[in-house]
């Protein structure tokens, strides 16, 4: 508003020059040389309002160039606004689980992954050329927090297990055990402490997906 407000009165004060000098010209044409009582407007003066009037016409195109930078910071934010309640109704269709829903659905889906690496037909090739793949990445990683116990690649997806002695030991390595990741692609894990600790990773073939349940 206050801009709004700085242009207007800048408006004001350039048109109130302008018809002055508008005046001062029709009241030349109008007179005559012989006219005693005219006084007319001096040079000086005229250059002084004409450079008013130039000063004027600058600030008039500054403040015109601050509104539409606030016209466009305005748009902007309201682009913001809006991707934002795209993203709020995005999280607000994604159903909160309880602790026991969750367990449920986690338990779930290890079930169908496990059933996926049974009853997938082997790729003979893919699946050597994936566990060699597995099996150099620990070595270079010098994985010592657990020991794999199995890893199976079938057609489409690998399933590695590592335990651990204690949660402690797990706690230290299971980090270590989902960097195993030779290739890019999506993974699925869990984490179990207990008298068994171990972490259990499902690695997709790259360009395939992982299967999942439906909630």
């Amino acid at each position: 508003m206050k801009r709004m407000m700085m242009f207007t009165g800048a408006f004001a004060l350039l048109l109130s020059v302008m018809l002055i000098l508008q005046d001062e010209e029709s009241y030349q044409d109008r007179s005559s040389p012989d006219d005693a009582t005219h006084q007319p407007i001096s040079a000086e003066s005229l250059d002084l309002l004409r450079a008013e009037i130039s000063q004027l016409r600058r600030e008039q195109n500054t403040l015109t160039d601050d509104i539409d930078d606030l016209y466009a910071q305005a748009d902007k934010a309201a682009d913001d606004g809006d991707e934002e309640t795209q993203e709020t109704s995005a999280e607000a269709a994604v159903p909160e689980l309880s602790a026991e829903e969750l367990e449920a659905l986690t338990s779930n889906q290890v079930k169908l992954l496990d059933e996926h690496v049974i009853g997938e037909t082997p790729d003979r090739t893919w699946k050597e050329q994936a566990e060699a793949a597995i099996d150099q990445m620990i070595r270079e990683q010098s994985f010592e927090a657990g020991s794999v116990v199995e890893t199976e690649c079938a057609r489409s997806i690998c399933r590695l297990e590592f335990a651990f002695d204690d949660e402690r030991a797990l706690d230290s390595g299971s980090g270590d055990a989902l960097k195993i990741t030779p290739w890019p692609g999506e993974s699925f894990y869990i984490i179990e402490g207990g008298d068994t600790p171990r972490v259990v990773l499902y690695l997709a073939r790259e360009g395939h997906s992982l299967p999942r349940v439906m909630m």
